[in-house]
C-alpha cells in the first residue's frame, strides 16, 4: 500500500516538472516498485550479517552460516561450479531431517523472494541437488520447488550400494 502511495506521489511530482511521457514515468516508476520491494522485505541488505566467504568454506560452512543468518532469505548473486564437494555429502544427508529454522536461498536473477524461514533439513537437500547438478544453487529458490528429501535419500543409498 505504502509503495502504491510513494510511486503515485513520484508519478505526480514527474508530471508536475514536465516529465509527463508515460514510458519513461511506466520505466522509473516499475524501478521505484522494485527497489522498494527489495528494502521493504529486507532483501539484498546483507550488511547486517557478515559475508559468507565462497573461496574459502564449504558446503556446511554454507548450512551453518545460513542457520544462524538473521534474515529469512539469503541471496547469491553468482553460480558456483562444482564448489560442494562429494565428501560434504555424508553431514549434508545427517542433516535432512533437521527442523532446525535457517534462511532459504534465492538467487538474485529470481522474480521470488520466500519471505518465510526454511529448514536446515530442506537447505541440506538443496546443497545436495547442488552437489548433483554441478552448480550452486542448481536453481532460482531453494524453497519453490521443495527439494524432494525421499528422493535424495534414495539416490543416496544408491549411490552407497557397490
Amino acid at each position: 500500500m505504502l509503495q502504491t502511495y510513494l510511486i503515485d506521489a513520484y508519478t505526480q511530482v514527474l508530471k508536475y516538472i514536465g516529465i509527463i511521457d508515460i514510458k519513461r514515468v511506466t520505466l522509473i516508476s516499475l524501478s521505484l516498485l522494485m527497489l522498494s520491494s527489495c528494502t521493504f522485505f529486507g532483501g539484498m541488505d546483507q550488511s547486517k550479517s557478515k559475508v559468507f566467504d565462497w573461496e574459502n568454506s564449504g558446503a556446511l560452512d554454507f548450512l551453518n552460516y545460513l542457520c544462524d543468518y538473521e534474515s529469512n532469505f539469503y541471496t547469491v548473486s553468482s553460480t558456483y561450479e562444482n564448489w560442494i564437494k562429494e565428501t560434504d555429502l555424508p553431514k549434508l544427508i545427517e542433516r535432512l531431517d533437521s527442523s532446525e529454522p535457517c534462511a532459504n536461498v534465492a538467487a538474485t536473477s529470481s522474480s521470488f523472494i520466500d519471505k518465510n524461514r526454511s529448514t536446515a533439513g530442506n537447505e541440506a537437500a538443496y546443497l545436495i541437488m547442488g552437489y548433483r547438478s554441478g552448480k550452486y544453487p542448481p536453481n532460482l529458490n531453494s524453497t519453490r520447488p521443495k527439494p524432494d528429501i525421499a528422493e535424495i535419500k534414495s539416490w543416496w543409498n544408491d549411490q552407497k550400494s557397490p
